[in-house]
């Protein structure tokens, strides 16, 4: 019961997460967003590359 209610509470909050990240990615001509929190792959990157502070910013022009 409790995995079904985190699902539905947790699902809307990823799908507007998840389409401020698309709408910034296409409005600033990335190709690819990569998730380095779990991408276990990832090596190294340069955070200049880093959108996360840009991404909270428009979440917190959004109301979740």
């Amino acid at each position: 019961i409790m995995e079904k209610t985190s699902a539905a509470t947790l699902t809307p909050i990823k799908d507007k997460v998840n389409a401020a990240i698309k709408s910034f990615a296409v409005a600033n001509g990335y190709s690819m967003v990569v998730d380095v929190s779990i991408s276990s792959n990832i090596v190294y990157y340069d955070e200049k590359y880093d959108i996360t502070d840009k991404i909270i910013e428009i979440l917190n022009k959004t109301q979740l």
